[in-house]
């Protein structure tokens, strides 16, 4: 049978494409780099055999190796949304800024529609600190209608960095309300002004504080929270 599935399994590329795969889940470093690199030097648009490559690489502690196989992904990424994320995280991860900023404004990422995806974008814009740009993507998230409270601590969070705290505040308001017990929130809100006998967020974080388990981060942040509120 010489169908077109047939091909598939016998194309070299796919043969090295699993077994460094199949090193990867055994963790066979050594095995694992000899199949990634003769996938690429056939093939060096490979893109997920580089991203494989860049995370090898960065766990290996060979940080300039990383960083060139994570700008050669940058260069030939394929428009797939997901896919440019993920490009993205990696160079971030190794502070090539300049290149994240253009993966991020790549036309494939104007047509998402997946709250998910949109807020990781969000994420990343943030990161990048372009407050406009990541509050640009969580306004075609509402617009698209999404809600919830990791949309408007998002926005919340964009808006103190833009130094629009006015708005800010409803946002974090209604992000606690979704999730009484986030401290992160109850931190933001918290900081955000000077709070006075009449207008504080006092009762609604000492709630949280009393439906979040002893000893977590969140209940760590909400004492916090409540102390910067009395303070």
């Amino acid at each position: 049978m010489t169908g077109e599935g047939t091909r598939a399994l016998d194309d070299p590329a796919d043969t090295l494409w699993q077994r460094a795969q199949n090193a990867i889940a055994a963790k066979q470093a050594g095995p694992a780099r000899a199949a990634l690199e003769a996938l690429l030097a056939g093939d060096p648009m490979h893109v997920w055999g580089r991203v494989a490559l860049y995370d090898l690489s960065l766990r290996q502690d060979r940080v300039r190796e990383a960083t060139a196989h994570a700008l050669e992904a940058a260069r030939t990424t394929p428009p797939y949304p997901e896919l440019i994320a993920d490009i993205v995280g990696c160079v971030l991860q190794v502070c090539e800024t300049v290149a994240a900023r253009e993966l991020l404004r790549h036309p494939a990422l104007a047509s998402v529609k997946s709250d998910l995806l949109l807020l990781r974008l969000a994420e990343q814009w943030h990161g990048l600190g372009q407050a406009h740009e990541a509050l640009a993507v969580l306004d075609r998230a509402e617009l698209l209608g999404f809600d919830g409270d990791q949309v408007r601590f998002k926005r919340g969070q964009q808006l103190i960095h833009l130094g629009r705290f006015e708005e800010a505040e409803p946002e974090l308001e209604l992000s606690l309300a979704l999730s009484p017990t986030s401290g992160r929130t109850a931190i933001a809100l918290a900081r955000l002004r000077t709070q006075t006998r009449d207008r504080n967020h006092f009762s609604k974080i000492a709630t949280g504080l009393k439906n979040v388990k002893h000893g977590t981060r969140d209940y760590a942040a909400l004492e916090f929270a409540l102390y910067k509120e009395l303070e």
